[in-house]
């Protein structure tokens, strides 16, 4: 739908998912040049670089389903002090509210934990980084995964509840935000920064995350 393209999904009350992002680029592209990296020491700058890049615009990838834009629109609506970010979005809020809002409310209703939003994204991050090193991407899932709590142990945490493969109750509950996350609207976001996702890579995660192997060759790897 072309008319989309002047629309803007919504991450806080405030401010626009766009907005958001790009301040977190600014920010952590500052701090990561603020650091000393030892040449041969450890992972080179470059690579560094693409992680941060892609942390920053997937870390909130999830935010861009109806559960979640339902959530913070309802938000969005109930705040006094953010008159004209309301009606700069107005177009969007109609354009939800009008088509989008009553499905995604019965739903939510039943399971609130579509609204979460951390979990999609560690996935679909993946779908712009491969690495010769396997345990490159499960950093990038980890912490994204995680970008709203603490770090737990890497594979399973302290109750041995899986931090990387994907359990059926969690393949149900993702699936479900696949069929209501709007792609067209992220990857305008992701456009200008020549990064590409889709729902197609969903089959792919499922394929993989699911299986008790899929931690296999990171384990091989760390023994050599």
């Amino acid at each position: 739908m072309p008319f989309l393209i002047n629309m803007e999904l919504i991450s806080h009350p405030d401010r626009s998912l766009q907005a958001h992002l790009s301040a977190c680029d600014t920010v952590s592209k500052k701090q990561l040049a603020m650091k000393f990296i030892v040449a041969n020491a450890f992972f080179d700058a470059d690579l560094l670089e693409q992680m941060r890049h892609l942390l920053v615009y997937f870390h909130d990838f999830g935010k861009g389903t109806d559960y979640f834009q339902l959530k913070i629109i309802e938000a969005t609506e109930s705040k006094t002090d953010n008159a004209q970010f309301k009606t700069e979005m107005q177009a969007y809020l109609d354009f939800f509210n009008r088509g989008k809002r009553a499905v995604a409310k019965a739903e939510w209703t039943i399971n609130d934990r579509l609204s979460n939003h951390a979990k999609l994204g560690s996935y679909f991050v993946l779908s712009c980084f491969e690495h010769e090193n396997p345990i490159l991407p499960f950093i990038l899932l980890k912490i994204i995964r995680r970008h709203h709590g603490n770090l737990t142990n890497f594979i399973v945490d302290s109750r041995e509840n899986p931090q990387i493969k994907l359990e059926k109750r969690e393949i149900e509950v993702l699936g479900q935000q696949v069929e209501k996350m709007n792609f067209e609207l992220y990857q305008n976001i992701l456009n200008p920064q020549k990064l590409s996702v889709n729902a197609h890579y969903w089959e792919k995660i499922k394929k993989k995350f699911s299986r008790e192997t899929v931690t296999d060759d990171a384990f091989d790897f760390l023994k050599k």
